[in-house]
């Protein structure tokens, strides 16, 4: 059997059997992202600096660890598409993410309003004819990002710079012909 790379398909086996990186969304703002954003240490290294939007999911994950069977986690930067606006560039140089929906809020155990989270699917080619791809995110922001972004506005190098970190799961989406087979095999 191949041993784990940093770049290797098996990474997700380095945790000891039982034991998955699945956190909740709670614990992706508060124990990674909050943390991240603080300078603070991460209780984990699973999740590597990646500015994702310059390369193909594909790429991606070629190119660094699993987290799970079929899951990568990044913090990367989000600039503006406009240098006075507040829409994100989410274009690669293949391709591009679309938002498949609203902002979905993540509240703590006290029910406040911690972050939010927005799910996208990625698209080969130009707006607004790309071809959808497998290939999905869910990109995790905390709520109150005024620090970092009032820095952003203000400082000439930053004027791009959207958030200087958020935080994203990205995965491939498994078609109906992978589901059934893996349904068969665990018979």
């Amino acid at each position: 059997m191949e041993a784990a790379s940093s770049s290797g398909a098996n990474e997700h086996r380095r945790f000891p059997v039982g034991i998955r990186f699945a956190p909740s969304d709670e614990e992706l703002i508060t124990c990674y992202l909050a943390l991240k954003q603080k300078g603070a240490p991460l209780p984990s290294n699973v999740i590597v600096d990646v500015d994702i939007y310059k390369y193909h999911p594909k790429r991606l994950a070629e190119m660094h660890r699993q987290v799970t069977e079929n899951e990568w986690y990044f913090f990367t930067p989000r600039d503006r598409k406009y240098t006075n606006g507040e829409r994100p560039n989410r274009s690669t140089g293949e391709g591009y993410w679309k938002a498949t929906g609203a902002d979905l809020a993540i509240h703590d155990r006290r029910d406040r309003k911690i972050g939010v989270k927005k799910h996208l699917m990625y698209y080969e080619g130009k707006q607004p004819d790309g071809k959808k791809t497998k290939w999905m995110m869910t990109e995790y922001r905390i709520h109150d990002g005024s620090k970092q972004k009032s820095r952003a506005r203000t400082t000439a190098k930053w004027s791009k710079l959207l958030d200087e970190s958020v935080l994203c799961k990205i995965f491939c989406k498994k078609t109906k012909g992978q589901e059934e087979e893996e349904a068969v095999s665990a018979l």
